[in-house]
């Protein structure tokens, strides 16, 4: 990821547009992860890119190069976790395209597999020829030379130079790419075929699940009459029944051939293995010739069907509506006693884009998905902390209280200072500035405190100070109270002494109220120490926030994701 930004930074540098430019639309704040066209991550702020990762309340997008046919692939999130049910079907698909393509390459091969006119004539060798030249006709052919003995010095007939002419022709036919090809037509027939019904029972019972229009007309179309399988399998039968006739005349003519190398010297038994060989020969060369002819057919036929599967398999891919470019994902949760905010990743899918492969002739592009993997932590990010707080107060005057039994009550001067209990409450101010600084949750501004051990509506704490997130602060600030001094309308005291402070120190008139013998007074400003536990934080760390939810794209249906979990949003896999 580093090396991505910083090449992204370089281009920067030297005048390239910034890829982030085109978020530039997106709400204030939003913090953006681009996917580029060729698969790069690259983080994006308010149009501009970024090294910070993004705050867990923070807006984040994750935002797909659009769904394009001229481009060889395509990219989509992808959750691990998902489980689709047009998924196997495709895979099938795929698998059962894997067979039907090599068959038909197999007879295309067949079909260019005999040598050409030229080279086929240069194994003849003319019937009418001397008995000299005739003699050694077979060596000059690159056959074995005939058997020793009696055998040899017996002439060739005009019936034996015919039946090794129809053999050299057969061999110019029959070439070792025509042997290979046949060979891999006649095992995979039975495969081919097993492969047309499993791609007509995807067809019977996925029809229903394009979710395109037009596209589902089409492959109800495509599926009609039995589905293209039935259609192609119909259509090899004549191709089927040749391979047929060409391997049931392959063996007679083989052992013809054989007999007629080993006759004996007889010139009527060597003239009746050559008109055997011969029959033979041109049965088994028709057949060949047959094959030859109609492979090509045959193997358009079954390249239709495997463009068919294609079809099929893109129309199960394809998005009712285009596929949205901005995907909104969930926030960071903190699980765990004291554990940090878990690592998501977001996982894309990069596959071969079912549109550019129908196109008329598509490049080869791998098969084989590629996910790719961006990861990102959040900067947690609270404006404010709740917590409970222990302060120590001083610096007021020492305000009046009344103490004792009623009917000897004394009116007296009680501290203030001592150590209190209260509710804290505290702003982080930087957080709406600075928001990228970690740092920034330290410096709390203003505190308020609201104490519980004594009258709060007359005692007020404002302050500020630094803190840990989740753990605690330090504050200190003023402390304002409402003070009373004793009023000059008291009652008269039972004695006529008082002190110096002005108090009366016994009251015979009973019961005597505090309001009765004070009065409200200044405004007192003494200052506070305190010490804050955050609950709201100590809350996080043990419980945990609650997990991001999985949204599904297409059916806007939500599912809670695993523990750190894979990515915030998903495509379904049905779509993969």
């Amino acid at each position: 990821m580093t090396s991505i930004l910083a090449a992204a930074g370089l281009a920067l540098s030297m005048g390239a547009a910034d890829p982030c430019q085109a978020t530039a639309g997106h709400r204030t704040g939003t913090y953006t992860i681009l996917v580029t066209s060729d698969g790069n991550f690259v983080r994006c702020l308010n149009g501009v890119t970024t090294e910070d990762e993004p705050l867990s309340h923070q807006r984040i997008v994750l935002e797909l190069p659009a769904l394009d046919p001229n481009q060889p692939y395509r990219y989509r999130l992808y959750h691990p976790s998902a489980v689709g049910t047009g998924h196997g079907h495709k895979q099938l698909l795929r698998q059962q395209l894997a067979v039907v393509q090599g068959f038909a390459g197999a007879l295309h091969d067949l079909s260019s597999a005999p040598e050409s006119v030229g080279e086929a004539i240069s194994h003849l060798q003319p019937i009418e020829a001397a008995e000299g030249e005739a003699a050694a006709a077979p060596a000059a052919k690159g056959h074995a030379a005939p058997p020793s003995g009696a055998a040899a010095m017996a002439p060739q007939s005009h019936d034996v130079l015919e039946a090794n002419a129809i053999e050299a022709r057969y061999q110019s036919l029959v070439t070792p790419a025509f042997v290979k090809a046949f060979h891999q037509i006649h095992r995979s027939f039975g495969e081919v075929e097993t492969a047309a019904d499993r791609v007509d029972l995807v067809c019977e019972i996925s029809t229903d699940r394009v979710r395109e229009g037009k596209l589902r007309d089409a492959v109800g179309k495509l599926c009609a009459g039995g589905g293209p399988g039935a259609k192609l399998v119909a259509a090899l039968k004549p191709f089927q029944a040749e391979i047929a006739a060409f391997v049931a005349a392959r063996e007679p003519a083989k052992e013809a051939v054989l007999n007629l190398a080993l006759t004996p010297t007889s010139q009527s038994e060597q003239d009746a293995a050559a008109h055997t060989a011969i029959a033979a020969l041109q049965k088994a060369e028709a057949a060949a010739r047959q094959l030859v002819a109609d492979a090509g057919p045959a193997g358009d036929a079954v390249g239709r069907f495997g463009r068919d599967i294609e079809f099929l398999r893109a129309a199960l891919s394809f998005p009712a509506t285009p596929e949205p470019v901005r995907v909104h994902l969930g926030r960071y949760p903190a699980n765990g006693l004291f554990a940090a905010p878990d690592i998501y990743q977001v996982h894309v899918l990069k596959e071969a884009s079912p549109l550019f492969d129908l196109g008329e002739a598509p490049p080869t592009v791998t098969e084989e998905h590629d996910i790719l993997s961006d990861h990102f932590q959040p900067q947690p990010r609270d404006y404010f902390t709740l917590g409970l707080a222990v302060l120590y107060s001083a610096g007021l005057p020492d305000h009046p209280d009344l103490v004792g039994r009623v009917g000897a009550q004394q009116l007296s001067a009680t501290q203030t200072q001592g150590f209190l209990g209260g509710v804290s409450a505290s702003l982080i101010p930087l957080s709406f500035t600075d928001i990228a600084d970690p740092w920034a949750s330290m410096l709390r501004f203003p505190t308020l405190i609201i104490p519980f051990t004594i009258n709060p509506l007359e005692n007020y704490f404002i302050g500020a100070g630094f803190g840990v997130k989740w753990i605690g602060s330090i504050d200190a600030g003023a402390h304002l109270a409402l003070t009373r001094v004793p009023a000059t309308s008291a009652p008269a005291c039972s004695s006529s002494v008082a002190g110096s402070n002005g108090y009366c120190y016994q009251f015979s008139t009973s019961p005597i109220e505090l309001d009765h013998v004070t009065a409200p007074g200044p405004l007192g400003v003494g200052w506070f120490v305190s010490l804050s536990l955050d609950v709201v934080g100590i809350v996080h760390l043990i419980v945990g926030e609650a997990s991001p939810t999985v949204r599904d794209v297409t059916s806007q249906a939500e599912s809670p994701s695993a523990p750190a979990a894979e990515v915030a949003s998903a495509v379904p896999a049905q779509q993969h």
